[in-house]
């Protein structure tokens, strides 16, 4: 009886497919949710002065620290304060010295996904890890 189940349980998860198929349109609004949740546009979309306070400027979503603004100089971090933001929450400095965000685009010269296929992106993402 207890092996009946078993091989029952067995035949359901090898009747199953892992993933279900998708279109191209799901994919891309599923895509569209994790890049929501996950928070990305927090760190890696430039912000800027909205009429409410700081909005990402979704012009440039996910495009990085802008190119154009060099940082050339870091006031000062006093305690108890151990790091500062950019204005457009692209940069951070810290005794470690300033950190720039990433371009998550897949653009030809600055964007770091441009080399990236869809199984190491897939990968990078599940692991954290740059390239997979």
């Amino acid at each position: 009886m207890k092996n009946g189940h078993l091989i029952a349980v067995a035949a359901i998860f090898l009747a199953t497919p892992a993933f279900a198929e998708i279109s191209k349109e799901e994919m891309i609004k599923r895509g569209e949710y994790l890049v929501a949740t996950s928070g990305c546009n927090d760190c890696h979309t430039p912000w800027k002065m909205g009429d409410n306070g700081p909005e990402p400027d979704m012009n440039l979503m996910l495009s990085g620290h802008p190119e154009t603004l060099a940082i050339t100089e870091v006031p000062p971090i006093n305690e108890p304060w151990v790091a500062l933001t950019y204005a457009t929450n692209t940069a951070i400095a810290g005794p470690w010295g300033v950190s720039f965000t990433a371009n998550l685009t897949p653009d030809l010269e600055t964007g770091v996904l441009r080399d990236y296929s869809e199984e190491q992106f897939l990968l990078a993402m599940r692991t954290g890890r740059h390239l997979g």
